[in-house]
This record gives C-alpha cells, sequence and structure tokens, in this order.
C-alpha cells in the first residue's frame, strides 16, 4: 500500500440538499462549471491504468480538474443554495466524475425515478453571476490563543443566517504504515480514527445516514499490493457493516484515508484540544483522563515511534471491539451533553498519548503531571509502549469535581468501567512531569513545554526559514519560549451589545465614533462597502462581521464601479476582502489594484477614479485583509495623501 498523497471530497450539505424521491416533473437540471474542468475524458479506469508517454495526456485529463477557479465558483453557487434553509432550490445533486456529463446526467436523473429529456444544444452566457462566497469557517486546524494546529476536526458554519446555527464536521483518518503490515487493520483503524477525530464535535451516533469517502493509492501491478488492496476493502465493508454507514464515495488513485462527514446539531458545540488552566474563570482543579477502546493492546507496529528508529514492526493497533467502539461514541455524545468535557484530543493518531497530551499543552500553554501507575509496569519497554503506542484512545480533561459524572456517562451506555483511567493532573507551571507513580523519586521524565514545542515545531520553523521571511520565522520560533505570551487576546472597551450610537460606543471608540458622527447622530446604521473582484473570498463572512457589528454592509464589485452602478463615495467605510483575485496571475493581491490602474487611464472613468482617490483620502474607514492589505497599500502610496498601518500577521 502507498502512502498518502491527497484527500479530496466535497463535503455535503445533507441537512439542507433535498432527497431525489420529492424531485417533480418538470424540474430543471442545472450544470455548473465548464469545459475547463477535464473530468474523466478516458473513462472511470483511467486513473487505475499503468500511464506511458503517449497516454499522459490523456491520463491527466482524466483525473485532474484544470481550473481550480471554476471549481470554487460552482461550489459558492451550491454553498449559497444550501444557506438558504428549507428555500434552497436545489432539489438533488450529482458531482461529474469518470464518464462526464454522457455519464453524470443520466445517473442523476435515473435515481430520481422519473425520465428526462436531454437537448444537446450551446447555450447562451449567463448574463449574471452568484456573488456568494462560501466557507464560513467556525473550526479550522489552528486552536486556542497561541494558534497550534492541533485540531481533531473542522467545522464550518452550514449559513449565515440569524436563528440557524447548524454546522458540518469533517474528520479524516489515516494510517497508512500500518498496511505495510497488516493492510486489513490500516483500513480499520482508518475509518476509526476518523470516528474518534470527530467525536470532538457535537454530532450524534445515530446519524450515521452520513457517509464515509474511502480513498486509497496502491501500486496493484506490483506483487502483492493487488491482493492488500483487496484485503483492505474487504476490511472497510465488513467494519463499516457493523457500524451501519455507507461508502458511496471512493477511488484507487489518490490516498488511503477517510474522511467523515456529520451534521452537527441546532445549538452545535465542538471541544478542542486546548487545556484549560486551573487560575481560568471557573476551572479549578482539573484532571486527565484517558479512554483506552484497545482493552490494554500497546501494539507498536507502523507507529511514529517506529519510524524514528527507521523500523515497521510486526503487529500493528486495529479495531478489535467495535461494539465497544459504537458504545463509547454514545458515551462520549453524552459527556458532551452534560458539559464536563473541557478539552478532548485523539491518541490514536502519530505519537500516542504522550503527542496527544503535549500537543493539547501546546494549545494551552500549560502544564501536565502524569502517573503511569495504573497503565504500565515500571519498565522501560512497557512505559514505552504506554506512551507512544497508536492504539484506540483518547485524552480528556474535565474538573476533579465532574470525574464521577465524566465516569456515569461511560456507564450508563455499556462501556467497562476500567477503559477510564486518570493519568494525570493539569497545572500552571509549562513543565511536563511523568512518574510512575505518587513517590517523586518515581520521576522518568522532565521538560519545559517550551522545548518541547520546540523541537515539536523545528521542522516548520527551518522551512519557513527557506520560504518565508527569515525575521517572521526567527519572531515567531523565538516566542515559543516567552510562557507571558497572551497570544491572541483581547480587552473590549465597550459592551458589543450597545447600538453604535449608544453614549458608552461613543466613549470608549472615539476614533470610530469621529468617522461616523454624521450617521451616528442620525442614528442610522453605518453604510459599508464590501468590495471584491474575481477570486477574492471571505466577502460573506467579512459582510457578515459588520452586520453583527451594527453596520449595513453592501456587496460592491469591481465592475460596479467601472459600469458606475455604484459609486464608493455613499459609503463611510470599505472593506477588501483577501484572496487570489483575477487567479494571482498578476501577482498577490494586484487584481484590484490593476483594475484601479486601468480606470485611471481611461478617458472614459477619469470622473470614477477621482472619486476613487477622495475616498482614499476622506477621513473614511478602510479595512483590508491578506491580499487585499497589497492592495490598499499600494492605492495609499499612489494616492500619496494617506499612510497605511500595516498590522502583525499573526
Amino acid at each position: 500500500m502507498g502512502a498518502p498523497c491527497w484527500w479530496n471530497g466535497h463535503c455535503a450539505t445533507a441537512v439542507f440538499l433535498k432527497d431525489p424521491a420529492i424531485v417533480p416533473s418538470g424540474s430543471m437540471i442545472v450544470v455548473l462549471g465548464g469545459p475547463s474542468i477535464l473530468v474523466g475524458l478516458s473513462g472511470g479506469s483511467a486513473s487505475s491504468a499503468t500511464s506511458n508517454e503517449g497516454s499522459a495526456d490523456l491520463s491527466f485529463a482524466s483525473v485532474q480538474r484544470d481550473s481550480a477557479e471554476v471549481q470554487r465558483r460552482a461550489q459558492e453557487v451550491i454553498n449559497a443554495c444550501a444557506s438558504m434553509a428549507n428555500d434552497n432550490p436545489i432539489l438533488f445533486i450529482h458531482d461529474v466524475g469518470a464518464g462526464g456529463l454522457s455519464n453524470a446526467i443520466p445517473e442523476l436523473v435515473h435515481d430520481t425515478s422519473i425520465g428526462g429529456n436531454f437537448e444537446l444544444r450551446d447555450n447562451d452566457n449567463a448574463g449574471s453571476r452568484n456573488r456568494a462566497v462560501g466557507g464560513q469557517v467556525a473550526r479550522d486546524r489552528l486552536v486556542g490563543p497561541w494558534q497550534i494546529p492541533v485540531a481533531d476536526v473542522g467545522v464550518t458554519a452550514t449559513c449565515l443566517q440569524k436563528g440557524i446555527r447548524t454546522r458540518k464536521a469533517t474528520a479524516i483518518g489515516e494510517k497508512p504504515t500500518l498496511a505495510l503490515i497488516n493492510p486489513g487493520a490500516s483500513a480499520r483503524m482508518e475509518v476509526a480514527e476518523a470516528l474518534c477525530n470527530m467525536a470532538a464535535a457535537d454530532v450524534s451516533l445515530q446519524k450515521l445516514a452520513y457517509p464515509l469517502s474511502a480513498n486509497r493509492m496502491s501500486a496493484i501491478h506490483h506483487p502483492g499490493e493487488g491482493a492488500a488492496l483487496y484485503e483492505a476493502v474487504k476490511a472497510v465493508v465488513a467494519l463499516c457493516k457493523q457500524l451501519r454507514i455507507s461508502i458511496p464515495v471512493g477511488k484507487d488513485s489518490t490516498s488511503m484515508k477517510m474522511g467523515w462527514r456529520e451534521q452537527q446539531s441546532q445549538e452545535a458545540r465542538e471541544v478542542t484540544p486546548q487545556l484549560r488552566r486551573p487560575e481560568e474563570n471557573g476551572i479549578g482543579e482539573t484532571v486527565l483522563l484517558v479512554v483506552d477502546l484497545a482493552e490494554g493492546h500497546k501494539a507498536l507496529g507502523g507507529s511514529a515511534l517506529a519510524q524514528a528508529f527507521g523500523k515497521v514492526g510486526d503487529e500493528t493497533p486495529d479495531v478489535r471491539n467495535v461494539q465497544l467502539l459504537k458504545d463509547s461514541f454514545y458515551a462520549i455524545e453524552e459527556a458532551h451533553d452534560s458539559g464536563v468535557v473541557l478539552a478532548y484530543h485523539g491518541a490514536g493518531s502519530d505519537g500516542g498519548i504522550f503527542t496527544a497530551i503535549v500537543e493539547m499543552m501546546f494549545a494551552g500553554r500549560c502544564g501536565a503531571s502524569l502517573l503511569l501507575e495504573n497503565f504500565c509496569r515500571n519498565e522501560t519497554a512497557d512505559i514505552i509502549s504506554t506512551l507512544f503506542t497508536e492504539e484506540l484512545a483518547a485524552v480528556f480533561q474535565v474538573g476533579k469535581r465532574d470525574e464521577t459524572n465524566f465516569k456515569r456517562c461511560f456507564a450508563n451506555c455499556g462501556p467497562p468501567p476500567e477503559m477510564i483511567e486518570r493519568i494525570g493532573t493539569v497545572t500552571s507551571d509549562q513543565e511536563l512531569s511523568i512518574y510512575h507513580n505518587a513517590d517523586p523519586a518515581s520521576l522518568l521524565y522532565r521538560n519545559r513545554r517550551s522545548e518541547l514545542q520546540k523541537f515539536w515545531s523545528s521542522i516548520s520553523y527551518h522551512m519557513q526559514c527557506i520560504r518565508n521571511n527569515l525575521d517572521c520565522a526567527d519572531t515567531e520560533y523565538a516566542r515559543i519560549e516567552d510562557d507571558s505570551d497572551p497570544g491572541l487576546s483581547y480587552n473590549i472597551t465597550f459592551d458589543p451589545a450597545e447600538p453604535l450610537h449608544g453614549k458608552g460606543f461613543l466613549n470608549s471608540a472615539p476614533f470610530l465614533a469621529s468617522k461616523f458622527s454624521q450617521r451616528l447622530s442620525l442614528k442610522q446604521k453605518p453604510h459599508v462597502a464590501i468590495l471584491r473582484e474575481q477570486g477574492v473570498n471571505g466577502a460573506k463572512e467579512m459582510a457578515y462581521a459588520f452586520m453583527n457589528a451594527g453596520f449595513l454592509a453592501e456587496d460592491v464589485h469591481m465592475t460596479d464601479l467601472i459600469h458606475g452602478r455604484k459609486s464608493l463615495s455613499s459609503f463611510v467605510g470599505l472593506a477588501a476582502c483577501g484572496g487570489f483575485s483575477d487567479g494571482d496571475v498578476l501577482g498577490a493581491g494586484r487584481g484590484c489594484e490593476y483594475s484601479f490602474a486601468f480606470i485611471s487611464s481611461c478617458d472614459m472613468l477619469k470622473n470614477l477614479r477621482r472619486v476613487t482617490e477622495e475616498y482614499m483620502t476622506r477621513s473614511r474607514v478602510l479595512i483590508t485583509s491578506s491580499n487585499a492589505a497589497e492592495q490598499a497599500a499600494q492605492e495609499c502610496a499612489e494616492v500619496g495623501r494617506m499612510t497605511a498601518y500595516m498590522a502583525d500577521n499573526i
């Protein structure tokens, strides 16, 4: 089995995409995308066949998606429709894969159990374009004030409408090295790892109508690899039958990974790996609990530890008790509902329990004191196996007063009580101490959080030194040693719930108040333009943020300015979003800049240029992010009468 190279697939908004059974006769079929996406030109098996020089172009056309920009725009339309909740115009959706439209459209019609008429003719170009931008990220890979990339699950909001708080959760499981020893165990562990990672989100195992995407890469023409792939697929099928889930999507030309998608509840929440400090408000003394789903097994085959020593091993972790896995997921769901879980991290990934706990320390900038007496004998081999095995397990932080309630959740759902053990406590000293028992003389290991995190981050740091600005890389790496660094923190000097024209806001935010004095005196919402150009993203989120803060946000595209449909003179603020304007073919963030340059050079648009320069020199607010900041800085420099203040890129 090959090593993983890529994971791909859409994250379905299942709650708002309807069933094919409700598609009425007379419904229209709409194709999103275009001929620039070369998909499936040589048939469904092309991506799995051996390539040769003569067929290289055809092979690439069968597996490559040539235009990421077209794909993104198609996804924006889907996201915008899905965010309309019950008013979603999409009745049924089907992807275009192998075989192209000649295969996708008949399959879509077949699934609706009604007929269809197809007309093969050219269509007129669309006269308007959808302007919604998707990607409402609620939980990305970066966790805590210090933005440590240790998240178990990715979460996005289904929409930004008030009153709709459902979210989408996506988790990945990957265990390619186990396949070198046991392909079946590798496949089972991938499903289980994805499930354990998904446990960080507030999802229900009872809603497992949401499928897996199983993708794998295998050189099946190499002796033994075809049989290994067969063993892996057979193992996944058997496991998923027991879990009562389906795998409708998958391909044998990419990586051996599992992606789990699930719809979160209306009151969605997720628990991160960020440890909470004892001195935090309402936290107090806390304990670390390990839930062992491997029933005491400690195999090291295919583990990160084995790889570090140039070994493969012989015995691999495996899913040995499917019912225990299911019952534990129900128990974790109940623990979520009870609100006793402060932090969570899957321990079946690379590095095992040791790595899981130190990553939680990194995210929370705190320490931990561990006791291994209930986990292993005081022998080197057993200690190493306990700390670095990648068998199924999870680490929880709960309040000491809530430990009994947490264990009761598991007792209610079936897992035996002996599978839960306290492994230690969380401390404020930013130091990891590992003892075998309560005797201080049994100390096995001690190190500072900063030293561990510097070692953990060293490879990324050296890559950044080569690829990025050296001073920035050095500064970021040096901050790891600063125990007093507050990370991303804030000190609000006004009540966010107070309207913008309130006295408290005027007193605590005098700069903004002075900019909006005329609007505020009239008790009107300040009118802000959300500027977009082809290829930018995040506009919808930017508008949502302004609207939640009491502004009135309006979408303004560069074409609106060029054709005179809108003018900046009617706005008191301007927000330009980041992203790949014009596909970055003109340079990062330069698409909008060159649009303004075009405006300046065109005689017909001199009035627009004058209005733009007036806006840039008047007492107005300009907020930019990412590539748009470069555009704004360039515009300010060209106007020559305005100073740009650049904030740290955190």
